[in-house]
């Protein structure tokens, strides 16, 4: 029992410390917020109830960028592996792409996409989008070279070899890309509410900074992480229920 409570010991000793550190001195606190204004505020926060539509619309421009990004991504890697001459012309523009930082693309998807939830689920899929491409055509190519030639010699077409060989063989690599995801389709969520939005969890944060609130703004990374670690247990559990079926088809 105690073994099982070592991993959240050094947890609870960084907030102590913590409340320590800052109890009693106005500075600190107003520097580093405090572990218990930072409880005061979560029972504010959720007693009040406008909170959980920050939560909510956050989540939902996350898992809708997600599926989104995630989707094309995967198609284009699998496309780009059907097809060498396509990948050979893509290379260096997925390579430019990718190399741009999302926050930078930030004020063209508001001008385009105008400031409603839109900007967000697009921002949340771009930021996916490049990296589960790479991710799958990566995957796809380190497929075994003998299982490739074997189906070439029943005379199967390139199209036939994806279906048979290649996707059964990176099942595993495009679950556990779907899970990396997560992180970069909430990162992009909430870069477009921290640019322009009038609620969501990054609004909440943008905003409870310019007011020097500490201990709100830290709440507001606590609620963003805890959204991103219930997105990831749930995509996990139903990942294991697919792979599970997958496996006994």
């Amino acid at each position: 029992m105690i073994y099982r409570l070592l991993p959240y010991l050094p947890g609870f000793l960084f907030i102590f410390l913590w409340q320590f550190f800052v109890d009693g001195d106005a500075k600190k606190e107003f520097l580093f917020g405090s572990p218990l204004k930072i409880v005061n505020v979560f029972i504010e926060e959720f007693i009040d109830g406008t909170i959980w539509f920050d939560i909510w619309l956050t989540s939902y421009e996350t898992i809708s960028g997600l599926l989104i990004g995630f989707l094309i991504g995967t198609t284009i890697g699998l496309i780009l592996w059907v097809n060498n001459t396509i990948a050979y012309i893509a290379k260096p523009y997925v390579v430019i792409l990718g190399s741009i930082p999302i926050f930078a693309l930030a004020p063209l998807m508001i001008i385009w996409f105008g400031t409603d939830i839109s900007s967000k689920i697009i921002m949340a899929a771009f930021s996916v989008v490049l990296v589960s491409l790479v991710q799958v055509y990566e995957a796809a190519l380190s497929v075994s070279e003998e299982h490739i030639k074997i189906a070439k010699s029943f005379g199967a077409t390139r199209v036939q070899i994806l279906k048979t060989v290649i996707f059964p063989s990176t099942i595993k690599w495009i679950i556990v890309g779907f899970k990396l995801n997560i992180g970069f389709a909430l990162i992009g969520a909430f870069i477009g509410e921290f640019v322009s939005s009038e609620r969501g969890i990054g609004h909440y944060i943008i905003k409870n900074g310019s007011l020097y609130d500490t201990s709100r703004v830290i709440f507001g990374i606590i609620i963003l992480s805890i959204v991103g670690l219930l997105l990831t247990k749930v995509v996990t559990l139903i990942s294991k229920l697919f792979l599970k079926k997958y496996t006994y088809n």
